[in-house]
C-alpha cells in the first residue's frame, strides 16, 4: 500500500467488465429478488454454490457473547448503549426470537453470528453501532462469507459525486436511514443470520433470527446498492429526476443533488421523498444551502431544527469534507494529534488520517508523501523512531495541519441557465520529489462575467528508480489529462474548450508529436494523452505563473492557508 504513494500508474480508464462470479451475482438477484406488498424489497443470500453446512458456528458465537458479557460487566454506559440497540433491532421487526418448539432445522443448516459493538464518539454524543461478523471462521476456515458472492462494485466514485453536486446552485442533502435494513431478507435464508442474545439479569439465551439485509456479511453491500438502483428502474416513469440522482448522485447512503433554481430544489425534496418511500426507504438528516428549500421537510428529519439557527455558523460532514451552508463552502476538520515520537507506522497513521478526496489539500498532503517514502528508503522497522531532522519535519507539519480549518473553497461552480461558456483549465508540473496536476472550470455569462473555481487536484511522489524531470513532467501531463477528462466526463456539462498547461517546454514537444517518434516510455504516454483528449489546446505557462508548482514541490499548511487556490 505504502507503494502507492509513489508507483506510476496508467491513465487510461478501462470499462468496467464483470467476472464470472460478479455476473453470477447479479443474475442471481435478477432471479431471485421480490417486492413485498407494502413497497418494500426482499431478497435471497447469493451462495456460490449450495447452502453450506457450518455447524460449530454456535460454539463461536457462544464465546463472542460471553466476552462481550464480560466487557459491558465492566461498562454500564456500554452496557446500555448496547441493550437498546439490539432492543430497537428487535422493536423495529429487524430480527425475531426463535421459539424452540417450531425450529425444526438441524445444526447443519444452521449459521450463527458474532457480534460486536463499533462506537462512534460525534461532538458531546457516544453512539454504537452493532456489527454481525460474517467472517468469523470454524477450525476449517470456512466462514458465511466463504460462501457468498459478494457482485460487482456499484458505487460511484465519491470524488464523482461530489464533484456532480457542484454543479447545481441550490443544494440539498439526505441520509436514506438505516438503508440496509429497510430491505428483507428471505425467510428460507434467515437461518443463515441466527445471532445469540441474553437480556440484562436474565440467565435465558436468546436465539435471534436476522430478517433483513446486515452489516458484515459480504454480499450486503452488493444487494443494498442493488436493490436502491431496482428502486429507480422499477419507479422511474414516475419519478424520472428522482431516479437519475439514486443511480449517479448518491454515495451509498447519502444522497446530494440540487437544481438551477429554488423551486425546483423544493420539488426535488417532494420527488426523492416520495421515490424512496415507494421503496420503504425513509429520507433523514436534511440539509441545504436556502432554508426555504426544506419548508415542507418535517423538523425531526432535518439536521438543523430550527430555522432561526440557520445563519449561525453550522457546518456539515458530507462524504468526508465539511461543508457551511451559509456561504456554501467546503472547509476541512483536523484533528490535532499528539506530536510524539515519530516511526514509519505512526507517519503512516497521521497521513491516512489527511482525508482529502478532491486533493484540495495536495500541497501540504505531498510533503508527508515524500517524508514517508524517505523513510521507506533508510529501511527502518515500522516502530524504530525516524532520524531527528525528520523527526522535526513532521512535527513541523502535524502542528500546522490544522490551520487548514481557516480555508475555504467555493462549493459551486457557477454553472447552470446562466452560464453560456464552460472551459476547462488544467495545468501540471514536476519536481525532482514529485509531480502534479489541478483543474479548474472557468464559467463565462453572456454579459462577460466570468468565474474560475478550483475542480480538483492529485499529485504523486516520484518513483523510487531515478526517473529524469522531463519525464516527470509527462507524467505529470499524463495524470492531469486523466484528471481533466474524468472530471468532464463526471460533469456531464457542454464544455466549450479545455485548456492544459505545462512548463516544460520538451513534453509539449513529446505532445505535439506522432508517439512514434519517441522511445516507448515517452511514446505510450504520448499516445495516452492525444487519444484520451484529443480536442485538449495545450501551452506553454511561465514556472512562476504555474498553479501546479506547489502542489509537486510541498507547501506548509500555514503557507497553504494564505496560498490563493
Amino acid at each position: 500500500m505504502v507503494r502507492k504513494f509513489w508507483e506510476q500508474e496508467e491513465t487510461v480508464h478501462s470499462p468496467l467488465l464483470l467476472t464470472d462470479e460478479e455476473q453470477a451475482c447479479e443474475d442471481h438477484y435478477v432471479r431471485t429478488h421480490s417486492r413485498l406488498p407494502d413497497g418494500r424489497y426482499m431478497v435471497r443470500l447469493p451462495f456460490k454454490n449450495a447452502p453450506p453446512n457450518l455447524s460449530g458456528t454456535r460454539r463461536i458465537a457462544m464465546r463472542m457473547l460471553q466476552s462481550m458479557e464480560r466487557k459491558t460487566d465492566n461498562d454500564p454506559d456500554l452496557h446500555k448503549l448496547y441493550s437498546e440497540f439490539m432492543q430497537e433491532y428487535e422493536d423495529l421487526g429487524h430480527m425475531a426470537r426463535v421459539l424452540p418448539a417450531a425450529d425444526e432445522l438441524d445444526e447443519t443448516q444452521r449459521c450463527y453470528l458474532p457480534h460486536h459493538g463499533v462506537l462512534k464518539k460525534t461532538n458531546d454524543t457516544v453512539k454504537i453501532r452493532v456489527v454481525f461478523n460474517g467472517s468469523a471462521r470454524l477450525g476449517s476456515g470456512d466462514s458465511l462469507n466463504s460462501h457468498l458472492l459478494t457482485g460487482p462494485n456499484l458505487l460511484p466514485t465519491l470524488t464523482d459525486v461530489l464533484l456532480r453536486w457542484r454543479r447545481h446552485r441550490y443544494v440539498i442533502i439526505a441520509d436514506i436511514q438505516k438503508m440496509y435494513r429497510q430491505i428483507s431478507l428471505h425467510p428460507s435464508d434467515r437461518t443463515y443470520q441466527r445471532i445469540l442474545w441474553r437480556l440484562k439479569n436474565s440467565p435465558e439465551l436468546l436465539e435471534m433470527l436476522l430478517t433483513t439485509v446486515t452489516y458484515g456479511l459480504a454480499s450486503s453491500p452488493f444487494q443494498a446498492i442493488r436493490t436502491m438502483r431496482q428502486l429507480a428502474k422499477d419507479e422511474r416513469h414516475a419519478y424520472p429526476r428522482a431516479a437519475s440522482i439514486l443511480e449517479e448522485e448518491t454515495y451509498v447512503d447519502d444522497v446530494l443533488s440540487g437544481a438551477d433554481t429554488e423551486d425546483d430544489a423544493r420539488e426535488l425534496v417532494h420527488e426523492l421523498t416520495s421515490l424512496c418511500m415507494a421503496g420503504g426507504f425513509p429520507l433523514r438528516k436534511w440539509a441545504a444551502n436556502k432554508a426555504v428549500i426544506l419548508k415542507d421537510v418535517p423538523t425531526e428529519h432535518r439536521q438543523v431544527k430550527d430555522f432561526d439557527l440557520w445563519d449561525q455558523n453550522v457546518s456539515h460532514a458530507t462524504l468526508g469534507v465539511q461543508w457551511h451552508p451559509q456561504d456554501d463552502t467546503f472547509g476541512f476538520k483536523v484533528r490535532p494529534v499528539e506530536t510524539t515520537s515519530i516511526t514509519k507506522r505512526t507517519a503512516l497513521s497521521h497521513t491516512a488520517r489527511l482525508f482529502d478526496p478532491l486533493g484540495w489539500l495536495a500541497p501540504a498532503i505531498i510533503l508527508a508523501k515524500m517524508l514517508i517514502q524517505t523513510a521507506w528508503l533508510q529501511h527502518l522497522d515500522w516502530d524504530e523512531p525516524l532520524p531527528p531532522r525528520d523527526q522535526q519535519d513532521w512535527q513541523q507539519l502535524l502542528r500546522e495541519l490544522p490551520m487548514v480549518e481557516a480555508k475555504r473553497i467555493p462549493r459551486w461552480l457557477h454553472t447552470g441557465s446562466s452560464s453560456s461558456r464552460l472551459e476547462i483549465h488544467g495545468f501540471a508540473d514536476a519536481s525532482e520529489r514529485a509531480y502534479a496536476a489541478v483543474i479548474y472550470l472557468k464559467a463565462s455569462t453572456d454579459g462577460g462575467r466570468s468565474v474560475v473555481t478550483l475542480l480538483t487536484a492529485k499529485s504523486k511522489v516520484a518513483p523510487v528508480k531515478r526517473v529524469t524531470l522531463q519525464r516527470l513532467e509527462l507524467s505529470a501531463a499524463a495524470m492531469l489529462t486523466g484528471l481533466a477528462a474524468r472530471a468532464q466526463e463526471t460533469l456531464k456539462l457542454v464544455v466549450s474548450q479545455i485548456h492544459l498547461y505545462s512548463d516544460s517546454e520538451v513534453t509539449l514537444a513529446w505532445i505535439r508529436g506522432h508517439p512514434s517518434r519517441w522511445t516507448t516510455y515517452v511514446a505510450n504516454r504520448v499516445a495516452e494523452i492525444q487519444q484520451l483528449l484529443p480536442e485538449a489546446i495545450w501551452h506553454h505557462v511561465p514556472s512562476r505563473d504555474n498553479p501546479a508548482d506547489c502542489a509537486s514541490r510541498g507547501m506548509q499548511p500555514s503557507e497553504l492557508v494564505e496560498f490563493g487556490l
